[in-house]
């Protein structure tokens, strides 16, 4: 051969071996060249990197040495078969003991390197480093036991339980029912998994009941919720149902879990004694309403019998024989003061009657107030002037307007008036006084009386409702006067209220009217 083919040839193989020499330190992957017994005879810098050896110490080792003993025999039993040509390449997951003792998991890959005759010369061994992707499956795999366990666990714990078990998936479809639950349905459990479960649910709780599944699980939340359940033997049951959204611990939602009781004779005995209650209230009203006739009969028996007793007495002063014109005249006057007051208690029991069958009515018309407080305020004076109370009426000049009936609105001026002076002391003093606006008109009487007790003050507008209903009181009356009051004033669309600062401070009853009459009053009248 020439010398220059012999000298290009050389040149070559020099270059060749320089490429293999750069390719082979710098590989991602461990390489090694190991002879026929096992001994290294090349390994380029990326092995020492995994096994943790510098390239001296690990050319004085073995491949033997560096094997994991559960692994050797496995690798020389595939040599053997690479040697006799049995196989051309061996491929495995194996694993290595470092130079500290740790194990490194790798992905092996071994090859017969050939003399020209096909003596075997060396063994090739390509070594990919996969300890974190053999770590994290064995994690996976502890992960999943564990899950199983727990699950083996929850599902033992949730058969043996008393009470009903459900779960359900992030689907909001239900993966499991305990041992209660089927028998509770008597279903098996394929037919409940998923929705099956509200074929059971009574059709009045049907909707209710999904819904507030529904809108718990989107919210994540936990609901509670109670409903019907068809039992094995056909018959509803009431469940309590408590939900609870599960999540993992890295706060990923995973689905509900939850548990049924059957609240069916705890129902049955809160019915029964809403039942018993409403009875006793109704056989309480009755027996009241019963008590309040007997003392209505008394109390109007009283106040009838207290003028009338008054009108005979005095009769009789007439009779014995001649008697002066005076105490003709003081006669007369005491008869007609006590008929009026029989006169009263007659038409407020008959306009309590009217309101209370719905009769009463009013004829609106345009109608100036200031007469009708004028009115209102003669037919107190004299009662007032007997005890000196100072009576002050504070509209002089103002003419005010309002659409009502003129005979109603002076009876609700003049029982507020009279009210007032029966309830101040001698000497004390009451005012009528008139404020408007653009739309309203209102009436206050004002006066310094005995005040109202402020427990008192939600019922002084009911009927025969009296702050003292003692027989001894002081004041008479039916208790019948503001209730009529408050009712013709609604009648003519308005309102009325009381305010008392307390015991001894007076009372103040404001009434507010509408210039206009309303005229859904009308079309009801």
């Amino acid at each position: 051969m020439p010398h220059w083919l012999l000298w290009q040839a050389e040149a070559t193989r020099n270059i060749m071996d320089d490429r293999y020499k750069v390719i082979f330190e710098n590989a991602a992957v461990g390489i090694a060249r190991v002879d026929r017994n096992g001994r290294f005879q090349e390994v380029n810098q990326r092995l020492c990197e995994i096994l943790g050896y510098d390239h001296y110490e690990l050319m004085m080792k073995t491949f033997a040495d560096i094997t994991h003993p559960d692994d050797l025999d496995s690798d020389v039993r595939a040599l053997e078969r690479l040697l006799a040509g049995e196989i051309q390449v061996y491929r495995r997951e194996k694993r290595y003991i470092c130079k500290d003792g740790s194990i490194m998991w790798a992905n092996l890959t071994v090859s017969m390197v050939r003399e020209p005759d096909g003596t075997p010369d060396c063994f090739v061994s390509i070594i990919e480093d996969i300890s974190a992707r053999k770590w994290a499956e064995q994690k996976l795999r502890l992960a999943e036991e564990a899950l199983r366990t727990s699950h083996a666990r929850f599902r033992l714990l949730a058969d043996t339980a008393p009470v009903m078990i459900w779960s359900a998936g992030i689907d909001k479809l239900c993966n499991f029912f305990n041992k209660s639950w089927l028998e509770f349905t008597g279903r098996p459990l394929e037919k409940e998994l998923g929705n099956g479960w509200t074929e059971g649910i009574h059709p009045e709780d049907y909707d209710r009941c999904v819904h507030t599944y529904i809108k718990a699980f989107d919210a994540r939340q936990p609901f509670k919720m109670e409903y019907r359940l068809r039992r094995y033997d056909g018959a509803y049951r009431y469940l309590l149902d408590h939900g609870a959204p599960q999540f993992s611990p890295s706060r990923k939602f995973i689905g509900y879990i939850g548990s049924c009781i059957d609240i069916t004779d705890r129902k049955e005995a809160e019915a029964e004694r809403e039942q018993l209650a409403k009875e006793q209230a109704a056989r309480a009203a009755a027996e009241a309403s019963i008590r309040s006739k007997d003392e209505l009969l008394a109390m109007v028996s009283h106040e009838l019998r207290s003028p009338l007793s008054a009108i005979l007495s005095y009769a009789r002063l007439l009779q014995p024989g001649p008697v002066s014109v005076e105490n003709i005249n003081k006669v007369v006057a005491v008869i007609e003061r006590n008929a009026k007051a029989q006169l009263q208690i007659i038409e407020d029991l008959l306009d309590s009657a009217r309101i209370m069958a719905g009769k009463l009515r009013v004829t609106p018309v345009p109608v100036d107030l200031a007469p009708v407080l004028d009115s209102a305020l003669d037919t107190v004076r004299t009662s007032a002037e007997a005890k000196s109370i100072s009576l002050v009426g504070q509209f002089s000049g103002r003419t005010e307007q309002v659409i009502g009936d003129p005979t109603r609105l002076g009876q609700i001026v003049w029982n507020l008036l009279s009210n007032a002076v029966k309830f101040t002391s001698e000497g004390g003093r009451v005012e009528l006084m008139l404020e408007s606006d653009a739309d309203w008109v209102r009436i206050m009487v004002r006066d310094t009386g005995k005040g109202i007790e402020p427990e008192f003050l939600p019922y002084v507008f009911e009927r025969f409702r009296q702050e003292d209903a003692s027989s001894g009181r002081r004041h008479g009356g039916l208790g019948l006067g503001l209730s009529i009051v408050k009712y013709l004033v609604e009648l003519h669309g308005g309102t009325i209220a009381a305010a008392s600062a307390g015991p001894g401070r007076g009372s103040t009853f404001t009434v507010t009217l509408p210039r206009r009459y309303p005229e859904f009053l009308l079309n009801a009248g």
